[in-house]
């Protein structure tokens, strides 16, 4: 199926005119991409990074497989499985080796940010706090007061 679009001979046209014809279809297409971009980057990113990954691979499977080599030739679908057993058994390995330090840091970073962070920071906002949420600020209303009193609701900011 052919489409052609005939814009008429360009003889007597203004330029503005045979510009917006060239321009609006062009945008209609921009338009259509920005607001569909998402959907169609996450439908096609799993086929763009196998396709790197495969593009990146396969100097590697050449080696392994031996096509160059007239001796000791291994199977091309072999050579594929111990490359990605060789990627897998180093990307576990990376993982075994980061993870525990991720831990050991988080706990570190807890212990100092409750022990030193936290009372600096409660010493430097409980006073705004307290002026912010004082009782004449925020409830002036006694039949609010009592009713959450009556449904032992709190009743001031108390702790």
């Amino acid at each position: 199926m052919r489409f052609e679009f005939d814009f008429g001979s360009d003889k007597g046209k203004r330029p503005l005119q045979k510009w917006g014809l060239y321009l609006i279809p062009a945008v209609f297409v921009a338009i259509a991409l920005w607001l569909w971009l998402d959907p169609i980057l996450s439908t096609l990113s799993p086929f763009a990074l196998a396709f790197i990954f495969a593009y990146l691979i396969n100097p590697a499977v050449d080696a392994i497989s031996g096509d160059n080599r007239k001796k000791f030739r291994i199977n091309r679908a072999l050579s594929i499985f111990i490359l990605l057993g060789v990627t897998l058994l180093l990307f576990i390995s990376v993982i075994a080796y980061v993870v525990p330090n991720l831990i050991r840091e988080s706990s570190v970073f807890a212990s100092h940010f409750r022990h030193r962070i936290f009372p600096v920071l409660k010493e430097e906002i409980q006073p705004r706090l307290d002026h912010w949420f004082a009782r004449r600020n925020v409830i002036s209303n006694q039949a609010f007061l009592d009713w959450n009193s009556e449904n032992g609701l709190p009743t001031g900011w108390e702790v």
